[in-house]
């Protein structure tokens, strides 16, 4: 029986905990009202970006540890080494506060979430902000959440370009086709299928400047964490707190 999980919240400790889920072989989505993940990490944008959550965190536990050994070996998570002092009472001469490592997202700290987010089913309100069909792979250009970089769009065709949604299945591999074009050809049926029933009865002009739900595959482009550009597949499209 396969089992499905429904994690409610895309900050830390629900990211950590969809990911626990997925790899002992769960089916786990997690739902997250806001535009994107970060929960207590978030960062917003003013006149320039700020972390308005958690300034910093600490790594004490060797597991989280080894975890925040591999953020940092992926840019993720950066030392931070300000200027702290400690005041004992009114009047007193301020003190080198306790020396810890004190640690940070990069370029935010909503960049550890995203992160984490990567590779799990992870479903956010976005707010569509242009169609563009300047080219046959139409886009459908989302805002993202205040202060995070890169940029983000939906493909609806007609063209839907790369292989993302065929790479995301665990039961479609090469090596049971007889040849690449073969193999293509599978993307290809797909790709037609989200056309004719995702895309074809979705007025797409009028979803522009409304805030929609979107379930879809994407291959992640060379670049850091922060600065990837996504062009998301879609499965599910519906508007934010309805159907479709």
């Amino acid at each position: 029986m396969c089992v499905r999980v429904a994690v409610v919240g895309a900050g830390i400790s629900g990211l950590s905990c969809a990911t626990a889920l997925a790899a002992a072989g769960v089916s786990v989505t997690v739902f997250d009202k806001g535009r994107g993940p970060a929960g207590r990490t978030a960062t917003r944008r003013a006149v320039v970006p700020f972390d308005h959550g958690a300034q910093y965190f600490t790594a004490r536990d060797p597991t989280f540890q080894a975890e925040v050994a591999r953020l940092m070996a992926r840019g993720v998570v950066a030392e931070w080494t300000p200027r702290v002092v400690a005041v004992d009472r009114v009047g007193s001469v301020p003190r080198p506060a306790t020396e810890v490592q004190r640690l940070v997202g990069v370029p935010g700290m909503n960049a550890i979430a995203q992160a984490l987010a990567l590779s799990l089913d992870v479903r956010v309100n976005v707010t569509v902000t242009a169609i563009d069909r300047q080219s046959r792979v139409g886009l459908a250009r989302v805002r993202l959440e205040p202060g995070a970089r890169g940029e983000v769009a939906i493909q609806i065709g007609p063209v839907i370009r790369g292989t993302a949604l065929r790479d995301a299945t665990s039961f479609i591999r090469f090596n049971d086709f007889a040849n690449q074009f073969e193999f293509a050809a599978v993307s290809n049926a797909l790709h037609e299928r989200v056309l004719r029933e995702v895309i074809g009865g979705l007025d797409l002009d009028a979803v522009k400047g409304k805030s929609i739900n979107v379930l879809g595959a994407t291959s992640l482009q060379a670049g850091a964490p922060g600065d990837v550009a996504l062009d998301v597949v879609p499965i599910q499209i519906q508007a934010a707190g309805g159907a479709r």
